[in-house]
């Protein structure tokens, strides 16, 4: 199971995250900053410049990045990013896959990591196949989440990427997190995008 076709890379002279972050934040060590900040002030701060002109203009430009490199034409994405901490001793989120939540199943996402990823502090991806299998196994057997995270992470890989790459995956493949056991804590932001005409599921297109 390889997702190295999912994974490319970006232009950091062009669309250097970090160093806007640094400068609205106004400080010189961004893993310092996470490491001892608590997490709810950490996402205020960083969805406050998330909301500014330079950070939009960045983001932007990675859009025309990822239209070139998906070979897309006209398309949707979502209007601000949605960020995630994983830090030191924790995990991040449950598995699940966005079906659950009402997104259509070609709605795509893209996961940045604004910080390098190791096998302990990365997403895990299921692929196409396993991820038919667990969706099987949960709708015929009814299977709790508990009992689905545990057959995701069995199935599942990490994807790892370092800063100034990103990854690309099918709404509908189940992906989640461990716990992080490495020695460095990781920060990412993901969103999703659609081909225009394409279903957006039950979700409306402004979601």
């Amino acid at each position: 199971m390889s997702f190295e076709k999912n994974i490319h890379n970006f232009d950091l002279r062009n669309i250097n995250f970090l160093n806007d972050l640094k400068k609205n934040l106004r400080i010189k060590d961004f893993h310092s900053f996470i490491q001892n900040t608590n997490n709810q002030d950490i996402y205020e701060q960083l969805y406050k410049v998330a909301n500014n002109k330079s950070f939009n203009k960045i983001y932007l430009n990675l859009l025309t990045e990822i239209k070139k490199k998906l070979k897309l034409k006209n398309f949707y994405f979502q209007k601000i990013p949605s960020f995630r901490i994983h830090k030191k001793g924790f995990k991040s989120v449950n598995f699940h896959n966005d079906i659950w939540y009402g997104h259509g199943e070609n709605v795509v996402n893209i996961w940045v990591p604004l910080t390098n990823t190791n096998k302990f502090n990365s997403l895990l991806l299921v692929d196409d196949d396993k991820t038919n299998l667990i969706d099987k196994k949960f709708k015929k057997n009814k299977l709790s989440l508990f009992e689905v995270n545990k057959l995701a992470l069995k199935y599942s890989k990490p994807v790892i990427i370092k800063y100034g790459q990103f990854l690309h995956f099918n709404t509908r493949q189940f992906h989640g997190t461990s716990s992080n056991k490495s020695n460095e804590n990781r920060v990412s932001f993901d969103f999703r995008i659609l081909k225009k005409n394409d279903d957006p599921g039950t979700k409306s297109y402004d979601d």
